[in-house]
């Protein structure tokens, strides 16, 4: 029972630092030594709350939707004499500050002038003045020259990728050396010249092999075509650009099917013998649903269950739409067989399989 005005006093940690202790020693002596119990007159009750959420205004307390802050024993005594007599009593805080305020007062924003209106105004004026004045200034005299990007942070390498020679047009020069040797060397007679993908094979006459690189097989392929004609010309530039022959497409065998379960229709009843069906709840894994969904079927009774042979549970199982495989699981004909000669569970929705 709770009274006209039930006072609930906060006891969560922020508030027992705060002295709730002693407003719960102000309501078990004027309201009521135990909580949840009237007054004298039958107006007042009261209980220890959890967490009313204004903890940085603690100790406090809430009277139907209204909370009562920063309390002491002695204020809160004067509320309740208040409330008792009828009066209006102030909410919120009991001490001088604003909500949530510092207890202290103000410790920023102390000069008037800071944050009156009229020098709010001046300041918006004078920051449009700067501003007009800076979008005054040309584009072109507010930027930086540009500057051509530098190299000092960039990495020192060998890789080939980064070498200058491979730049186009490259500032490195092959030596004139390399240069005089490469074009002394004659051009390879056409029967000689095997292409191999990239590369170049020369047999020579000591029967030692060199290897030409990428940049001169192109070159000696077109000088050898050159000299030849007819079906031989042809054929080193039919090898240069045929294309690389296809693999083989992997053949894949589909993947068998798979074998379908033996399945065979149990015997099913239109309705119950003798008027009355058995109670298949009994059976562990049975429910009002499967139930109901066992009687459509026309199975009404345990010993139907317990003649199944692995087909007909088969069936049965295939059948049980949102509960396939339940039968095979729960080991219904198993439970059906004990349940069919008179034994009972000690539980009504029957024994679960060990």
């Amino acid at each position: 029972p709770v009274g006209k005005y039930h006072f609930q006093v906060c006891g969560t940690t922020p508030c027992m630092l705060r002295g709730a202790e002693g407003l719960k020693e102000v309501c078990r002596k004027r309201i009521h030594h135990d909580q949840f119990h009237l007054n004298d007159k039958g107006t007042l009750s009261w209980e220890e709350v959890e967490c009313l959420g204004a903890c940085v205004n603690a100790p406090m307390a809430m009277v139907f939707k209204d909370t009562y802050e920063d309390l002491t024993p002695e204020r809160l005594a004067e509320i309740i004499d208040e409330f008792e007599a009828g009066k209006e009593v102030k909410t919120g805080p009991q001490i001088k500050r604003v909500f949530s305020a510092p207890a202290s007062g103000y410790t920023t924003l102390q000069d008037k002038k800071a944050i009156s209106k009229a020098e709010r105004q001046r300041l918006a004026k004078e920051y449009a003045k700067e501003m007009a004045a800076k979008a005054a200034v040309p584009a072109a005299a507010t930027l930086a020259p540009s500057a051509a990007p530098s190299d000092a942070a960039k990495p020192k390498t060998s890789s080939i990728e980064t070498s200058p020679a491979i730049k186009s047009p490259s500032s490195v020069k092959v030596s004139t050396k390399v240069e005089a040797k490469a074009s002394a060397e004659p051009a390879p007679k056409a029967k000689g010249t095997t292409i191999r993908g990239l590369e170049e094979t020369k047999v020579t006459a000591g029967g030692g092999k060199n290897r030409v690189g990428k940049a001169a097989i192109a070159s000696k392929a077109s000088d050898s075509a050159a000299q030849m004609t007819g079906k031989d010309a042809a054929a080193p530039a039919a090898l240069m650009s045929a294309p690389a022959p296809k693999a083989a497409a992997k053949v894949t065998k589909p993947a068998a099917a798979p074998k379908a379960k033996a399945e065979s229709q149990p015997e099913l009843l239109t309705k119950p013998r003798t008027g009355k069906a058995d109670d298949l709840e009994l059976i562990w894994g049975v429910g009002p649903k499967l139930a109901k969904m066992l009687n459509e079927m026309g199975i009404w009774h345990f010993d139907q269950i317990a003649s199944w042979g692995k087909a007909e549970l088969n069936w049965v199982d295939d059948r049980l739409t949102g509960f396939k495989g339940r039968a095979s699981r729960d080991e219904w004909v198993k439970q059906s067989k004990k349940l069919a000669k008179g034994w009972r569970p000690s539980n009504s929705v029957g024994d679960k399989p060990v």
